[in-house]
């Protein structure tokens, strides 16, 4: 907008808006300058400039004066007179060009840098569509950049699918280190194994090793650390998942990792709670250990659908039923919404889709929906008249009180499973995670509908405890040390839970032909912060 267009004659306008210098644009920069009403950044097709446009606070004008903000050095240039051409060739003298150092990476670099990441680590895949993960990479990429940080090219952040690939045909140098580093451990039998089925547009299996490590601390304690290694990623077909097809597609996955015909009958498997897999580790491995993270679906699951073996009166049904429509009552307000782009763009809120297989999907769209809800219902006169519909009854009292209790019972049962999802060594923390969640729900003051979900809720998790083996607990003696085996086994007495921790897990040590203090390792206390001040899982980890 011209300003001459805009301007008007009531309005005194201060000289520098009107014939601004250098030192006046650099002065408003810093201090704000009263009597204009900002300015903002324009991408300009200078590589390594932004352009600065200054804007009238009354008339919301453009100042027809246009400058130039070097990103390298922040200088601000006049956009006319030679300016530009002039500090190009100052600072291309002195080596560090503007014209030609802007985000030199293309997609092919940063896929191999993160392919070497998640290979190398064992971190799972499902971290590449994590949007603060995302962020972080593409904050990276601009760091020493002469860019503003809004405008990098996030297509330059390869997709899961796509790291995972380049990961698989890529990467045979750092394969074959990872070799080398576990084939010793994999011949001496004390290699585990971790297996998922997928979807990314197709079915896979996943599968990882995992062994631990002793390490000196600098005080020269002995600290005990598990390290996780990728294996295979697959495509599978779903009429190959039986028992014994998925243990000769892990047995051909290792033979083609190590080169070698290994006996896995001295391994774990650590799998979700499918009767397919489950019976696979039971036929063919050592043991079977049940995977947290879908344990914990599982129990938000069946808080709400509670086992068939479990009684459940008429009015408790009912009950429960009532916070089940709540979940699809969001996941249906959310699919209609998501179909007007034009409004949801608009509305600028983030609601999340559900995913079938993950019960918490359904959760966090319900937290998504009710965290934006005031500003969601301002623009329900905008909507199709299924999204109203929809907003209107989540808007009621009784819903908002119903999510509230639901939130309340489930945030422990949320924080477990981000927190088991996002480590994969985290074999140490369930046995300790599983009696706190019982903790957790006695804690409750509850009263009416929501004493209904905290019974179940405890109810569910009880029944997981039966997944829990004697290597749940050793690995809690084991790492970290703070966790005492004769006081977990108070704490699971008190909730009637009939396992015989301390004798087990010596017994299983015995069998590994070492002793309790062998292989304890001793730390000293740490300080914390108050209990009350802690979330769930602060007090946890």
């Amino acid at each position: 907008m011209n300003i001459s267009n805009a301007s008007d004659d009531t309005i005194q306008m201060p000289q520098w808006f009107i014939d601004p210098n250098k030192i006046d644009c650099e002065l408003v920069i810093k201090n704000k300058k009263e009597g204009f009403g900002g300015f903002y950044k324009k991408c300009t097709d200078k590589q390594g400039y932004m352009r600065v446009v200054f804007v009238h606070h009354a008339t919301g004008a453009e100042n027809a004066v246009k400058f130039l903000k070097c990103e390298s050095c922040s200088s601000i240039i006049g956009d006319n007179g030679g300016h530009l051409q002039r500090h190009q060739k100052k600072h291309s003298t002195s080596g560090n060009s503007t014209s030609r150092n802007v985000l030199n990476a293309s997609k092919l670099d940063v896929s191999r840098l993160l392919s070497r990441f998640f290979a190398t680590t064992g971190r799972p895949l499902h971290e590449m569509e994590n949007s603060s993960f995302r962020t972080l990479v593409g904050d990276l990429l601009n760091l020493g950049k002469r860019m503003d940080p809004t405008s990098v090219p996030m297509s330059l952040i390869p997709s899961r699918s796509s790291t995972r690939r380049y990961t698989l045909e890529k990467l045979d140098n750092e394969i074959a280190k990872l070799r080398t580093l576990v084939l010793p451990i994999a011949k001496s039998g004390y290699l585990s194994f971790m297996a998922d089925f997928g979807r990314v547009h197709e079915d896979f299996l996943c599968l990882k090793a995992s062994y631990l490590e002793e390490r000196i601390d600098e005080d020269g304690s002995l600290k005990w650390v598990t390290l996780v290694v990728p294996i295979a990623y697959m495509s599978v077909s779903g009429d190959l998942k039986d028992a014994n097809n998925i243990f000769i597609m892990i047995k051909q996955a290792v033979l083609n990792f190590f080169g070698e015909d290994l006996d896995l009958k001295t391994a774990f498997l650590t799998a979700d709670g499918a009767h397919n897999i489950r019976r696979c580790a039971t036929d063919h491995f050592n043991q079977y250990v049940r995977c947290f993270a879908h344990a914990t679906d599982i129990i938000g699951k069946r808080t709400l659908l509670p086992y068939k073996s479990t009684i459940v009166s008429p009015l408790e049904r009912s009950i429960l039923k009532n916070y089940s429509d709540l979940l699809e009552l969001c996941r249906l307000f959310t699919m209609s919404l998501k179909k007007d782009r034009a409004l949801y763009k608009e509305i600028g809120v983030s609601l999340l889709d559900v995913v079938p297989t993950r019960w918490f999907s359904g959760f966090k769209c319900l937290v998504a929906v009710y965290k934006n809800i005031d500003k969601l219902g301002s623009f329900i006169a905008e909507m199709t008249p299924t999204s109203a519909s929809h907003l209107d009854e989540l808007l009621k009292i009784e819903n908002r009180i119903r999510y509230k209790e639901l939130s309340d019972v489930m945030d422990p049962l949320l924080q477990s499973n981000t927190y088991f999802q996002e480590n994969s060594d985290s074999l140490k923390d369930v046995a300790v995670f599983v009696v706190s969640l019982m903790d957790e729900f006695d804690r409750f003051s509850v009263a009416g509908e929501k004493e209904v979900l905290v019974k179940f809720a405890k109810q569910a998790t009880r029944k997981m405890c039966t997944d829990l083996d004697t290597i749940h607990f050793v690995a809690t003696y084991l790492n970290p040390p703070s966790k005492d085996l004769h006081e977990l086994q108070l704490r699971y007495d008190r909730h009637q839970i009939p396992i015989d921790i301390v004798n087990d897990a010596q017994k299983l040590l015995d069998d590994l032909g070492k002793s309790f203090e062998e292989m304890r390792y001793q730390a000293p206390p740490q300080s914390q912060p108050p209990a009350r001040h802690l979330t769930f899982l602060q007090r946890e980890t």
